[in-house]
Parts: structure tokens; sequence; C-alpha cells
């Protein structure tokens, strides 16, 4: 492929991104496409002859999200924090509307939905698992704790939420959840923790 086919495909794409957070998918046309990317629909149509194809490209591209794993100078508290901060990182601002965008239109597309599960879904869960295994492995979470039950249930209340039902966790439930929830069934039992007992979760 050319540097100008590149750069053509990049500005489809880009404008494919930029619309789906402004207005959605069931709104979404290729004729706004190729307006807004100054291209041909003929030219969007040669790589991707559906708008579903389209989409699935936007949602390929995603990438999986960077999930911190803080170093031993930070409380468990800041660590598990950071991870849960990273995660709830895709439900807002920009990339939260896109995303919120391509979950309402894998609902009624399942191959977008299983393009979205592929490229960011099911690599985030594993991020999430991958950095409590890190924290677990060096003592800080208890040798006990199911480290992958934890990152569903991170991934459940902080996105899944935001994702059904719109309703996005303030950065107050967050620290809630984290302080009240999180860290007093992951601290390690020999340790203990002077965290209060739970309180009214973020539903």
């Amino acid at each position: 492929m050319s540097r100008r086919s590149v750069e053509r495909a990049d500005a489809v794409l880009q404008a494919t991104v930029d619309l789906l957070a402004e207005v959605g998918y069931s709104v979404l046309t290729i004729d706004a496409v190729a307006a807004r990317a100054h291209s041909s629909k003929a030219t969007i149509y040669k790589s991707w002859p559906t708008k579903t194809a389209l989409v699935v490209a936007v949602a390929a591209q995603l990438g999986p999200v960077a999930i911190p794993v803080l170093d031993k100078s930070h409380c468990l508290t800041e660590s598990v924090r950071a991870i849960a901060a990273a995660a709830h990182s895709i439900t807002v601002g920009r990339l939260g509307r896109l995303v919120l965008a391509l979950d309402a239109a894998g609902r009624s597309d399942p191959v977008i939905m299983a393009a979205v599960q592929e490229h960011l879904a099911a690599p985030l869960d594993r991020a999430v698992s991958a950095a409590l295994d890190e924290l677990q492995a060096d003592g800080r979470i208890d040798a006990q704790a199911d480290t992958t039950l934890a990152s569903r249930v991170i991934l459940s209340v902080l996105v899944d939420r935001g994702l059904a039902r719109g309703d996005v966790v303030s950065d107050d439930d967050l620290n809630r959840f984290v302080r009240d929830w999180l860290v007093p069934v992951l601290t390690p039992k020999h340790l203990g923790t002077r965290t209060p007992g739970p309180t009214a979760g973020p539903g």
C-alpha cells in the first residue's frame, strides 16, 4: 500500500472514530464518513464494503489498555486504585463515548460485538488480572485471593455499569469501591487492614 493510500485509510478510520463518538453507530453513515475524511464513498467501499466492516476496523485499532503496577513504595490502596482507574478510563471522555458507541453497535451486530470483545474487552480483562497477579506475586495481595474474580468485579463495577446503563462511576465512588470493598478483600490476612467495613457501594 502506498503512503498516500495509508494516509487515506487513516483519514477514513479517524473520521469514523470522530463520528462514532459524536453521533453514535445508528446515525453513522458512509456518506458522513466520506465527507469528514474528504474521501469518496467508492474509495471507502474498496477497503470496507459495509458499515459493519468499517466499524470493526475501528474496534481493531483500539488496542490494549495500559494497566499500571505501582512499585512497593506505594500502599495497596494506591496500587489497586491505579489499576481500577486505568480500567475506568475507557468509560470517560472521548474514549468513553467511542466505547459506548461501539458497545451499542455490538448489541445490534454480533460481528461488531465479537470485534470489541477480541480487541478491547478480553485484553482489558487479561491486563487487569495480570496486574493483580503481579501484586500478589510481590506479596502485596493475599496469596489466597482470587485475582481473576477480582478483575471481573472491577470491570463489572467500573466498566460494564457505564456501558450497560450509561452510569459512569464518579471518582468518589471509585475511591470508595477501592478503599471499602477491594482492599479489605485483597489485603494479606497476616497484615490485616484498618480500612473501615463496607459502606454503601457504587451500585
